[in-house]
């Protein structure tokens, strides 16, 4: 095979181009209108060639209509409403001031311990029983 030959089972670049085109080619193309037109106004408003066109638009009138205000209304008359006249207020009888006398109820009485008496000493350790073999291991009784 010559190197300057295309193998028929790669395809070529114009072949994936017209594959992309018939796949994909509806939305590309309106993409490409809209990014044309968009660039062509904004070189028309850079160039002054669009100066013209904003001057013909008619003028903005604003119109605004101011009504009066309406005259407030009058107030209504207040309510009259009878008060209830309120229960005196009765104060309580002063609670009764206690001076009795409170005795210490709690009495420490240290006595010191006596010298013939000696102070209790920490157990002594004792060793604990070994645990029986398992059965296994048990060495057999003397007949």
């Amino acid at each position: 095979m010559n190197t300057m030959t295309i193998s028929a089972s790669q395809p070529s670049l114009s072949h994936m181009i017209s594959d992309l085109w018939q796949e994909k080619g509806a939305k590309i193309s309106k993409l490409t209108m809209i990014a044309v037109a968009h660039l062509g106004l904004f070189y028309g408003l850079q160039s002054g060639m669009m100066r013209d066109a904003v001057q013909m638009l008619p003028q903005v009138v604003e119109v605004t209509f101011v009504a009066t205000p309406e005259p407030p209304k009058p107030a209504p008359a207040p309510k009259l409403v009878e008060v209830a006249t309120k229960a005196p207020v009765i104060a309580p009888p002063p609670l009764p001031i206690l001076t009795t006398p409170v005795e210490n109820t709690i009495t420490v009485q240290h006595t010191p311990p006596k010298p013939s008496e000696a102070a209790p000493s920490a157990p002594a350790m004792v060793a604990a029983p070994a645990a029986p073999l398992p059965r296994q291991c048990r060495p057999r009784r003397a007949p």
